[in-house]
């Protein structure tokens, strides 16, 4: 996929650039540099707001329960089919139910329940 930038012909390749963020921030995770890859998954999910695989790795990177649970709504939303996606949501929804037991209902569809 491509993007035109600033009304000129300048071209940006999305897919590649995600591809290298993604790279840089697996890089960053075996390092041992969980903070800079968090950050790769920020450039990520801004580059391609679209992308399950990206907000996938910003919701196991995020600092707070507050984004891990923003995370897991915006997966949910892109592919609410994706199994991948259900041990992150299990732990952030059980981590919410430790700290607060009582839920707000938002919304549902036939195939979200959303709180």
């Amino acid at each position: 996929m491509a993007v035109q930038r600033n009304n000129e012909n300048y071209v940006v390749d999305v897919n590649q650039r995600l591809n290298q963020i993604m790279t840089e921030s697996e890089k960053a995770i075996r390092e041992g540099n969980r903070q800079r890859a968090y950050e790769l998954s920020l450039q990520a999910t801004k580059v391609a707001p679209e992308n399950f695989e990206a907000w996938f790795l910003r919701a196991t990177l995020a600092p707070s329960l507050e984004e891990r649970l923003f995370c897991v709504n915006t997966l949910n939303e892109l592919c609410p089919d994706c199994q991948d996606r259900h041990y992150v949501a299990f732990s952030a929804v059980k981590d919410l139910l430790d700290r607060d037991p009582f839920l707000a209902y938002l919304e549902e569809t036939e195939a979200l329940y959303r709180m």
